[in-house]
């Protein structure tokens, strides 16, 4: 079962370093005032807390590659989330949609 875990400035600052990387999408990015914001993430409740913080390895989550259907036309490898996180981007879009509507100067950085 996926839960929402909002995170602390940790995750702000790992935010800001990765934009730090980019260009001018990125630099404007960098000029909100993110620190004001909150981050959460939708992750399986079996995640250790301390798992949740480390960014740099990721990976919380089951994902299977899967190959389009022929009729596609598209070729190559796709993820597909199993288990867990089936539903996330569905509830990711749903965070995202009613932090937007909810009024004031909200984004959301997907």
């Amino acid at each position: 079962m996926l839960e929402e875990r909002v995170l602390d400035g940790a995750a702000i600052d790992h935010i800001r370093r990765t934009l730090s990387y980019g260009k001018r999408l990125s630099n404007h990015l960098l000029t909100l005032p993110l620190e004001s914001g909150s981050v959460i993430a939708l992750l399986p409740s079996t995640v250790e807390e301390d798992a949740v913080l480390d960014f740099e390895r990721g990976g919380r989550g089951d994902l299977e590659l899967s190959a389009p259907s022929p009729s596609s036309g598209r070729g190559g490898m796709y993820p597909k989330m199993t288990g867990d996180l089936e539903g996330v981007l569905p509830r990711a879009y749903q965070l995202a949609a009613v932090h937007l509507t909810s009024g004031g100067d909200n984004c959301v950085i997907l």
